[in-house]
């Protein structure tokens, strides 16, 4: 995210090197051939950590464009503008490092049981599609009725109380899983 400064060249830099570095180290395996049991030991904490990785470039990238855009802005209050919104990026994946950390820590180690592995790749993948796919599509949906209505009502009534919980204890439960 820091190297987004560079106008946004350094964290490019970064997600490329890291796709390179994980290419690398399944050839490795492939060349082996361990492709499946390095497979099933990457990408069972691989799944949330590489979309953290793009997703925290493509913040620094955020940061760098306000840098080389600035609107209607100067340039110092496009680039503090862009580098709030590239901090919430960073701080909504940030949590996500910790799943993935402990699946890499606890979980890994038990990536010969293929079923395990797989249970674990599948649920990392649904929770990662669903949280940074079909979310934000929900979310864009109501954002845009709200504004095409007019925001009525606050959280104080029923019904807004009620989608609030189910909606945090959806987050919980995916986080869970």
């Amino acid at each position: 995210f820091i190297l987004g400064i560079f106008v946004g060249i350094g964290s490019l830099y970064k997600i490329v090197q890291t796709g390179i570095m994980v290419g690398t180290f399944i050839y490795m395996f492939y060349s082996r051939d361990l492709t499946s049991e390095a497979l099933m030991a990457i990408w069972m904490h691989g799944v949330i950590e590489i979309t953290i990785c793009v997703y925290s470039g493509a913040a620094g990238i955020v940061l760098g464009t306000g840098f080389l855009f600035t609107r209607t802005y100067t340039r110092a209050e496009s680039v503090l503008r862009n580098a709030k919104d590239g901090l919430k990026i960073i701080f909504g994946v940030a949590p996500f490092l910790l799943i993935a950390g402990f699946i890499e820590s606890v979980l890994t180690r038990h990536s010969t049981n293929q079923i395990l592995s797989l249970s674990i790749i599948l649920l990392s993948l649904g929770f990662v599609i669903s949280y940074f796919v079909i979310y934000p599509f929900i979310v864009g949906a109501r954002t845009k009725k709200m504004s095409m209505e007019g925001f009525q009502y606050g959280y104080e009534y029923p019904e807004y109380k009620i989608k609030l919980i189910v909606g945090s204890l959806w987050l919980v439960g995916g986080i869970v899983a």
